[in-house]
């Protein structure tokens, strides 16, 4: 939206400024003022191009028009009063007074001293509510895209009375299109509906008053037939007979003769899934009717796309499943001959327990010795059948029937002597035995089977310490009346077991510190060495049980020697550290460095460096300087010293000679070097400054001993203040780098 700062951007009712002074006496300077000329013409074409739309309320009228207001200049809008407001919708009046602020500094009409100007204008407004054409155009797909009608006749009909929607009515129905898909009794017809709005709303588009949609629709004049009527007549000829299975009701269902046989038949036959129902009462078969030519014929039900009918009927059979006695009665007494039983109780459980065919229950059971514990014992059992109606015996009667079973009793618990042995096996093959005594020990402490205990042990080499010893073991049971062996005995049983007795140790046990340390050795005798080493840190290691191999300056394998009685067969990695050292004399043979250029900071690192230089082999990391003698620069001097840690040199001091040159101080640049605030500067921050800007200088050398402003003046068009300067500096007094110069030299500088 456009304001009046727009306006006075884009349109040129801005004449020339004109400009008026005014003097005052008592000032030495004059102000003048400008005003900008305002033409109503141009602010009225303005204001015509913003309104130039369609608006929904009068209220957004007024808004769009004050909203041009502006510091001394205000844009006032209200309806006209002869408006005739009948519609919603239409052109309306809207008068706009325009008003410069008085005594307004910035404005002034053209050719009008008044302060306000009245101003008319005609605005479309309409505030009817949309209806969008998608929305109407997806509920007519959406009502009629589902729908199968008889005729065009009937298709019309119930278009010309649909409701779409309370706005919304059909004003009149055009057949276009008709598509008979090859078929002559289904095709398909495409209308154009031309349809209207109530007066209070409009289109989408507002622009047109009706709306054109296509809906598509679906003919279908087939014969029509009615597989509800079929399938109830189905049931009548069917309901009174009962069949003695469930192949020949479904036989029937089959064969069955109906009207109407010719324009369906049935088809699909089977048993209902997972129906609740009495074996000798009601079967329900499912069945699907099959229209023979569907090209011709349809069902009456226009919603059913396919050419079958599924249905269901109920049916009388009496199906119930015989049950032999015999073989029940035969299979239980096959399970009590394979089973132990320790008690009546549990035998009489067992029974009762049985997993027997359906339709056949136990309902009691009676032994005839029930405090019976080592015994053969007779349980009388009745039977009956679950369901009388699903079930019957295999010679036709429904009562209950009884049989006699008999079983031994034996509550003696049976103990596997061999699973015994087996265990004690397995558990010996994975102990560790140091001795014959441990081995006996934990044979004797086994958990044994209740019933089952250990009464006497003997190891055939009860002093060996490394060897394969057979123990000899006998068993017998805590109470035969309670248990006996799982061959029916219940003497003692005897059984021998064989385990390695092993005493020795891991060599880690007693090679506990690793790390020899740092010592001298050579080819000849370095084993020895060595092994004087290992023990003199390990006073536990027997020697004799260990060898030496692999061995190199920092590390070395100790191996146990085959066949040892002490150690287990083991190989440890220790480490060591050789002593290398060699003379520093042998490789530091120059020892006068000659000229040398450096700084009072960096003389250590430079002295270092020229040893280096003339000395290329001198590992410079292992030695360090002392005594550093700069009085006379032609012949300096300083002392090299061994460092006491190293493991490179043995202990050594050198003096070395060496001569410092120096060098005069230059800096040359006819260019300024820009530096903030340089009225600020003090020596300390200049000579930071530079260090930073100059890397041709040794900065840690120099110092600063004046700065100096050598002009000031006043740059209009920056408004602000160029300083130009210099910042002297010259070579520190104890400088090793730098001539002495008293003079200086000087940097040119500049801020502003």
């Amino acid at each position: 939206m456009k304001n009046l700062l727009s306006i006075l951007a884009s349109f040129s009712f801005f004449a020339t400024p004109v400009l008026s002074l005014s003097v005052n006496l008592n000032s030495e300077e004059s102000e003048v003022e400008e005003k900008v000329i305002l033409k109503v013409e141009d602010i009225q074409n303005d204001l015509h191009q913003q309104l130039n739309n369609v608006f929904e309320t009068v209220e957004e009228v007024i808004n769009k028009i004050n909203s041009n207001s502006v510091e001394d200049l205000t844009f006032i809008a209200d309806l006209n009063n002869n408006n005739e407001d009948l519609l919603s919708y239409g052109y309306k009046s809207f008068n706009v007074k325009i008003t410069i602020k008085d005594n307004s500094k910035k404005y002034k009409w053209e050719n009008n001293d008044s302060s306000s100007v009245y101003l008319t204008f005609a605005v479309y407004v309409d505030g009817r509510n949309k209806i969008i054409s998608n929305d109407i155009d997806n509920i007519l797909k959406n009502q009629f895209k589902n729908k199968i009608y008889n005729s065009s006749f009937e298709a019309k009909k119930d278009i010309l009375t649909s409701k779409l929607n309370q706005d919304v009515c059909i004003l009149n129905i055009k057949e276009i299109n008709k598509n008979d898909a090859n078929l002559n009794e289904i095709y398909q017809i495409i209308y154009d509906l031309e349809l209207s709005l109530n007066n209070d709303k409009k289109w989408d588009n507002e622009s047109v008053l009706t709306k054109i949609m296509t809906i598509t629709t679906k003919i279908d004049g087939r014969n029509k037939i009615d597989g509800k009527s079929i399938s109830n007549q189905i049931e009548l000829l069917l309901k009174d007979k009962v069949f003695l299975s469930e192949d020949e009701a479904c036989l029937a269902l089959e064969s069955l003769k109906y009207d109407g046989k010719e324009y369906a038949q049935i088809t699909n036959i089977k048993i209902k899934e997972n129906q609740t129902r009495i074996k000798s009462d009601a079967l329900t078969l499912q069945y699907d009717l099959k229209i023979n030519d569907f090209i011709k014929n349809r069902w009456l039900d226009q919603n059913r796309e396919n050419d079958t009918f599924s249905s269901e009927i109920e049916l009388q059979v009496d199906n119930r499943s015989i049950i032999d006695f015999q073989q029940i009665t035969n299979n239980i007494n096959n399970q009590l001959n394979q089973q132990h039983f320790t008690s009546v109780s549990q035998a009489q459980s067992y029974i009762n327990d049985q997993q027997l065919t359906n339709g056949i229950q136990i309902v009691n059971i009676v032994a005839d010795k029930p405090n019976a514990t080592y015994d053969d014992v007779i349980f009388a059992v009745e039977f009956a059948l679950t369901d009388p109606n699903a079930y019957k015996w295999s010679d036709e009667s429904i009562t209950n029937k009884s049989n006699s079973f008999t079983t031994k009793v034996d509550n003696r618990s049976i103990i596997d002597f061999q699973q015994i042995t087996n265990n004690i096996n397995n558990q010996l093959n994975q102990q560790h035995f140091t001795s014959v005594s441990q081995a006996q020990s934990y044979i004797n402490d086994q958990q044994l089977t209740n019933g089952i205990q250990i009464v006497n042990i003997v190891a055939d080499k009860p002093n060996a310490t490394y060897d394969d010893v057979i123990f000899a073991v006998e068993f017998a049971l805590t109470d035969p009346n309670a248990y006996k062996w799982s061959d029916e005995s219940i003497t003692n049983k005897s059984n021998s077991f064989t385990t390695k007795v092993d005493a020795r140790v891991s060599l880690s046990k007693d090679l506990t510190n690793l790390d020899l340390g740092y010592f001298t050795w050579n080819d000849s005798n370095a084993e020895s060495v060595i092994k004087e080493q290992l023990i003199a840190k390990n006073s536990n290691v027997k020697l004799s049980e260990i060898e030496i191999s692999n061995i190199t300056n920092s590390s070395a394998i100790v191996n146990v020697i085959t066949n040892s009685k002490i150690y287990f067969k083991e190989t440890i990695n220790i480490r060591l550290e050789k002593d290398v050292r060699v003379k520093l004399s042998s490789v530091l043979n120059i020892r006068d460095l000659g000229l040398i250029t450096t700084t009072n900071k960096n003389i250590n690192a430079n002295i270092i460096n020229a040893i280096k230089i003339k000395n290329s082999n001198v590992n410079t990391s292992e030695i360090s300087l002392t005594q550093i003698n700069v009085n006379n620069l032609q012949n300096a001097s300083a002392k090299v010293n061994v460092k006491s840690n190293s493991k490179t040199y043995f202990n050594e001091t050198f003096t070395i000679n060496f001569k410092i040159e120096k060098k005069g101080l230059i800096y040359s640049s006819s260019s300024r070097i820009y530096i903030p605030e340089f009225e600020k500067l003090t020596n300390t921050s200049a000579l930071a400054f530079l260090s930073k800007k100059i890397n041709t200088i040794e900065w840690s050398d120099v110092e600063v001993i004046e700065i100096k402003q050598t002009s000031r003046r006043y740059d209009s068009a920056y408004q602000v203040y160029k300083i130009e300067g210099y910042i002297t500096i010259r070579p520190k007094t104890d400088s090793l780098y730098y001539t002495q110069n008293t003079k200086g030299v000087n940097i040119l500088m500049e801020s502003w």
